[in-house]
């Protein structure tokens, strides 16, 4: 018994498990205070670890920024928007649910 692999999504960003056209495609990225946070975060380790040695302070300051750019990266939701759902992150609803969509922009 052979089992075939199943096909892969393509570039364009089709939703995986769907064959519909990509309408609308967007990550939410963190705010930049989350951003501000998470290097200071990194700035407290190499004081917490500076009475020890500085050398480490700031190796393990630039692991924990690299920990946590890649957490951050890797937990923003992708919104998109087909002809037939809607899925942010992994949660996905089909649009016949959906009521009536405004756009609102500035004011």
């Amino acid at each position: 018994m052979s089992a075939q692999p199943a096909p892969a999504a393509d570039g364009a960003g089709a939703a995986a498990g769907s064959a519909d056209p990509v309408l609308f495609e967007e990550r939410l990225w963190p705010a930049v205070w989350v951003w501000l946070v998470a290097a200071g975060v990194s700035a407290a380790v190499i004081l917490v670890l500076a009475p020890i040695d500085l050398v480490i302070g700031y190796v393990a300051a630039a692991l924990v920024a690299i920990i946590l750019t890649g957490l951050l990266i890797t937990s923003t939701p992708r919104l998109v928007v087909t002809a037939g759902e809607l899925q942010v992150g992994r949660a996905r609803i089909e649009r016949r649910y959906i009521g009536a969509v405004e756009a609102f922009r500035g004011e």
